[in-house]
């Protein structure tokens, strides 16, 4: 006879719970690789890659004087998130601490690169995902939206397949913030 110990209940009573909310859980190669992609960690699984480097600073723009000054010094370093060969992520760390990252669907608007985007955007901290709807990506506002017709939603569309998290954010938490506004139609915020 096998009797339940304190630790089994918890394990049990967790999966119940994730089960009635209803998240989607991630899939393992997902969650792998966006943790090693934020810790700066080399990592390879079947099609993704982790690649971590030292930032080159002549690869550096010229005009870009914030850049130049915050990584220009030989000891920032930069994760690049791989799959299927194309870098769909990236995450530059200065020795400031000044973070930098750029996500790029790559023209692949498959649920695996948006997955895997979204492993990187949950262990970030960011409180928006990427989805598709009526074959157009989005970013949606929220963990994971109970319904489709959810008017509290927040939606910005994405035209072009890159963007930066941190604008995202910021549009997103702007008092000017419509809804169903195109992010790259953005200029300024």
């Amino acid at each position: 006879m096998c009797i339940p110990t304190d630790e089994d209940s918890k394990e049990s009573k967790s999966a119940n719970s994730l089960s009635n909310i209803g998240e989607n859980i991630m899939r393992k190669i997902s969650r792998e690789s966006a943790k090693a992609f934020v810790n700066f960690e080399p990592y390879k699984k079947d099609n993704t890659v982790v690649s971590v480097s030292k930032i080159d600073p002549s690869l550096l723009r010229r005009n870009d004087l914030t850049k130049i000054a915050l990584f220009n010094n030989g000891k920032s370093t930069q994760a690049n998130l791989f799959l299927h060969g194309n870098r769909i992520a990236s995450h530059a760390l200065s020795e400031f601490n000044f973070e930098k990252t750029s996500i790029d669907l790559c023209g692949y608007h498959t649920r695996t690169t948006r997955e895997r985007i979204n492993g990187v955007l949950d262990v970030l901290g960011y409180d928006f995902r990427v989805a598709q709807r009526n074959d157009e990506q989005i970013l949606i506002r929220g963990r994971y939206p109970k319904r489709k017709s959810d008017n509290e939603q927040q939606v910005l569309k994405l035209s072009d397949d890159s963007f930066d998290p941190d604008f995202a954010k910021r549009v997103f938490g702007s008092c000017h913030f419509f809804s169903g506004a195109d992010l790259g139609a953005i200029q300024n915020f």
